[in-house]
């Protein structure tokens, strides 16, 4: 019985093409835990330097204690405003230097413990291998022995 040859439609046709083959797509092995752990320092350094940058511009804006006490009229913070584009006063802005100052803090911390955990983990697993090298090299001993 001949094979009668039917025409496919243009669209289904370019339904059945073939795809691409995402193997040939070169992936990159994720970072070794050395190289996190670095990271991790690495940011941690970064929060820390920028959150000393902040405390001493907070340090330069914050009013003295001796400009508080005994004064019952505004501080020269209350009406000095702040650069263009930032918008309030120099009081406003040092709470908001406080405030992020805080996050930074928060966000240092965090990653100190993200670093503890991971060195932790690190060191487990250094001493596990080392643990499976001496069990590998004691059963070759003893096979060596019989």
């Amino acid at each position: 019985m001949p094979r009668r040859r039917t025409r496919i439609p243009r669209w289904l046709g370019a339904l059945l093409a073939p795809a691409e083959d995402p193997r040939g797509q070169v992936q990159q092995a994720p970072p070794s835990a050395g190289d996190l752990l670095a990271d991790l320092r690495r940011s941690r350094a970064e929060l820390a330097a920028l959150r000393e940058q902040l405390e001493a511009t907070l340090a330069r804006t914050s009013p003295s204690p001796l400009d508080s006490e005994g004064s019952s009229s505004p501080s020269p913070l209350d009406k000095t405003p702040l650069p263009e584009g930032e918008g309030g006063t120099l009081r406003e802005g040092s709470g908001r230097l406080r405030e992020q100052l805080r996050e930074l803090a928060e966000q240092e911390l965090e990653l100190l413990h993200a670093e503890q955990r991971l060195g932790v983990s690190i060191e487990a697993r250094r001493a596990e291998e080392v643990l499976e090298r001496a069990r590998r090299a004691a059963l070759e001993a003893e096979l060596h022995a019989d």
